[in-house]
């Protein structure tokens, strides 16, 4: 079954089919102000939405380089444990939300502040979750962020801050004995 799912992500993503979708409930409604012209056509007032569709597809590379970068600053306790969120939220919600402004908005442009603003007044917790995973989906960000605690770790290990000639540490083949 995992087989014919990776094939389906693999298909999606060169036909760029859409990774995923949300709806979300409108809870501070968007205000139309009608402009002169409406007024002398007569137009009704536009009917407010109470719920948008949003949907993620695959990133464009000038999003990647957007969203990879905000990604980078964030501190390695959102990746590694849930229960570490909640403090890092205030520190790190703008980010996040642009973030995953930048995923919806998916082109070579900084995302629109009034869809900044709408995320901001109407996204959950759990909707934003949702959309943070959904943001990273759009360019495979899982890897990505597997990654990134990878190369911390590593850059630690190969990186000591103690080195020392007698033990041998600065060499790649320590285990031999140098003459």
């Amino acid at each position: 079954m995992e087989d014919k799912e990776i094939l389906k992500a693999v298909a999606n993503t060169i036909t760029d089919a859409p990774l995923h979708t949300m709806v979300v409930p409108v809870r501070v409604p968007v205000l139309h102000r009608h402009t002169l012209w409406d007024r002398i056509l007569r137009k009704p007032s536009p009917i407010p939405e109470t719920q948008r569709t949003i949907t993620f597809y695959p990133s464009v590379v000038a999003n990647q380089y957007r969203i990879a970068g905000e990604a980078s600053l964030l501190p390695d306790e959102i990746y590694q444990d849930g229960s570490m969120n909640i403090p890092l939220i205030k520190e790190h919600l703008p980010r996040i939300i642009y973030m995953i402004a930048a995923a919806i908005q998916n082109n070579h442009l900084e995302p629109d502040p009034e869809l900044i603003t709408f995320l901001e007044q109407n996204l959950t917790g759990s909707q934003m979750r949702e959309a943070l995973v959904a943001s990273f989906q759009t360019l495979n960000m899982e890897a990505f962020t597997d990654t990134i605690i990878l190369m911390k770790g590593t850059v630690k290990i190969l990186m000591p801050t103690e080195v020392s000639p007698k033990d041998g540490s600065e060499l790649i083949a320590s285990h031999t004995e140098t003459y």
